[in-house]
């Protein structure tokens, strides 16, 4: 059985002991940690039950993270460490963003005007392009995983999530390739106003242009201030 949120809590996960839960998401529990050694700051995600306990989860777990550590990309959060523990706990430990959600941003300042977008979207798409020429698609590119800063006057993005993508071997993002079976028959992932439709009906042959569609879909959000197909 697979340890419940309070009994994380003060846990060491590898270098990490876990601080306070942050929330929940569609892959699993994700926490506050500190790196004592570094007095560093880091958000670790654990995968839910049903991914952990995916067939050749901790291999393919392994693998995926592994990949996902190599992209290191300004304008995504960057992999400190993951593991798997004896118990089925599957973890990543990433860089722990300060700002807001691109979500966030617009629901506090409406419609974003053009000069303001461009740079910042034109930066989006640059780590996903990065993603994508490594043999990594997100599938799950939405605001609430867009984390954006402010430096020296200008709006940077950090894409999160990229630990828990799918991941084929670099340089081969041909659909239904080996290196999704941390999705399990019958399940859907994504968040339904960004899902390309193959999505829903093929969820393991999903490709990176699935992210491009996404892409458009949050590029709408931002500069009407709504999403595109409204209930």
């Amino acid at each position: 059985v697979a340890p419940t949120a309070p009994a994380l809590i003060g846990r060491s996960l590898g270098k990490f002991t876990i601080l306070e839960r942050l929330g929940k998401g569609g892959s699993g529990e994700v926490f506050r940690a500190e790196q004592a050694q570094l007095g560093r700051s880091a958000v670790i995600k654990v995968l839910r039950h049903e991914v952990a306990t995916a067939p050749n989860r901790i291999e393919r777990f392994l693998r995926e993270a592994k990949l996902a550590s190599r992209l290191d990309h300004p304008y995504a959060a960057h992999v400190y460490a993951f593991g798997a523990e004896p118990d089925g706990v599957l973890w990543i430990a990433m860089e722990h963003v300060r700002g807001m959600t691109l979500d966030e941003l617009v629901a506090r300042r409406g419609a974003m005007p053009a000069s303001i977008f461009g740079p910042l979207f034109s930066r989006l798409c640059e780590v996903v392009h990065t993603a994508h020429e490594m043999g990594m698609v997100h599938r799950d590119i939405k605001g609430a995983n867009v984390m954006v800063i402010e430096r020296a006057g200008q709006l940077l993005p950090k894409l999160l999530d990229f630990g828990i993508a799918k991941a084929a071997e670099a340089g081969d993002i041909s659909p239904g390739v080996d290196g999704d079976e941390l999705t399990g028959h019958g399940v859907t992932l994504g968040s339904p106003a960004y899902m390309a439709p193959e999505q829903w009906t093929s969820p393991r042959a999903v490709d990176a242009r699935a992210d491009v569609y996404a892409l458009g879909v949050l590029a709408y959000r931002c500069v009407c201030g709504v999403l595109p197909f409204q209930r």
